[in-house]
């Protein structure tokens, strides 16, 4: 194998491949020229991260809420020195949490972010985003925020989630009727708050941090190992692959035509030496001993040149098979983003019908509806309830089954990949 197909080994997460990437990529760079020009309002730009971070010696993993936050405060907040690891000190995480997703649902985690709220007088809002729209919007189908921490705080802090795949974080720097953030200082009450708080403990210019920002808009990623991977980056791992499969097959056409050549000129060695018999006995013998030398010399190139060609074909059956399990697992964690969407969208549906069952149930004659009405209403209600109820199981049956065929395809994917030579 060349050194090409160690860029498409298993994916490790270590700095050379994680940060790698990150350092790498496109400071401020955007999708389209449209964006360049100010955004697209259709959709949400955000800072890009893939919930890796290294901190000194400290690797930290699933960090995406955290990151985003510092992306926040060292970016719109006229900082340059606030790390992940100071914003949790200052909250009270240990260094326990350095691998942990973040997750309003557990009380630890609810705590810091209103902790953090409310000393940095923040309001923070949470987008959940599906399929690039928010999956919350009001009557004018503007975007509305899932969840709010400290509504009354002055600093807004717009942060993109999708609930899938767990949740994935990034901060929101523009979006549909999203005020854009722009480069503007703490007061000074919240400056001095945070240099006595333990984050910085100095008051910066407006200067950008040394780490190099992905501005993009926000795509569904999947967590794989702790890293949250991008659809686009898998498809592309995919192409490297199929690229490396056409080299090889071309490299084996190469080596087959030379194997050919060579297997040719032994057979004309076999018949120069069938030829000798009608020479002389010293002719023979001085003939015979060129001829046999050559030969040897033929097959000597022979048999290695058709170990390789069959190591390589080895090697291609093993991407192929890579290849359509990879496709399988695309496909799959397509059909779970797809599903858990439905799900999210019938389950909002599904409450909407029991708090309109339960305002039928508790209206009174004197809001002009009677009973034959109220009774219909309820009907109605209560039918739809059953079959939305009815779709939500069917729907987590089904996620229920992926989520399965998923597990399975990874770990064959895993076995494949680790079958693969290292050269």
């Amino acid at each position: 194998m060349t050194n090409k197909t160690l860029k498409i080994k298993k994916r490790k997460v270590s700095k050379s491949n994680v940060t790698k990437k990150a350092r790498n990529g496109r400071k401020y760079s955007y999708k389209n020229d449209k964006n360049k020009k100010g955004g697209n309002p259709d959709v949400f730009m955000t800072i890009n991260n893939n919930g890796y971070v290294k901190e000194g010696d400290r690797e930290k993993y699933d960090q995406c809420f955290w990151i985003s936050i510092r992306d926040y405060l060292n970016n719109f907040r006229c900082r340059q020195d606030v790390t992940v690891g100071q914003i949790k000190t200052f909250l009270g995480l240990d260094l326990s949490t350095d691998s942990e997703k973040f997750d309003l649902d557990t009380p630890k985690y609810r705590r810091a972010a209103e902790d953090l709220a409310r000393q940095l007088n923040l309001r923070i809002d949470f987008y959940c985003i599906i399929e690039g729209r928010s999956f919350l919007t009001n009557h004018r189908n503007e975007p509305i925020p899932q969840t709010t921490i400290n509504e009354g705080g002055s600093n807004i802090v717009s942060i993109g989630f999708d609930g899938s795949y767990g949740g994935h974080f990034e901060l929101i720097i523009m979006g549909p009727k999203i005020v854009p953030l722009n480069d503007i200082c703490f007061p000074e009450e919240i400056s001095r708050l945070l240099n006595t708080n333990r984050i910085g403990s100095q008051r910066s210019k407006k200067v950008r941090p040394d780490y190099k920002l992905i501005i993009g808009e926000y795509t569904t990623k999947v967590l794989i190992d702790g890293v949250y991977v991008s659809f686009e980056d898998i498809e592309h791992e995919i192409k490297q692959l199929i690229s490396l499969y056409d080299e090889n097959n071309n490299k084996v056409l190469h080596l087959e035509s030379q194997l050919a050549a060579i297997t040719r000129d032994i057979a004309e060695k076999n018949t120069g030496l069938s030829n000798l018999k009608s020479l002389n006995a010293e002719t023979q013998q001085s003939m015979n001993a060129v001829y046999k030398s050559e030969k040897e010399d033929l097959e000597s190139r022979k048999t290695p040149l058709t170990r390789q060609i069959s190591d390589i074909k080895i090697n291609n059956d093993l991407l192929n098979e890579l290849i359509g399990l990879k496709k399988r697992y695309v496909e799959l964690r397509h059909t779970q983003y797809s599903l858990e969407s439905q799900i999210q969208i019938t389950t909002r549906q599904l409450d909407d019908d029991e708090s309109g069952l339960r305002a039928i149930e508790n209206s009174d004659a004197s809001g002009g509806m009677n009973n034959t009405t109220k009774g219909q209403l309820k009907t109605l209600y209560q039918s739809s309830i059953a079959e939305k109820s009815k779709i939500i199981e069917k729907y987590r049956e089904l996620l229920a089954l992926n989520l399965k065929q998923s597990g399975e395809t990874k770990d064959v994917i895993a076995h494949f990949e680790e079958q693969l030579p290292q050269q």
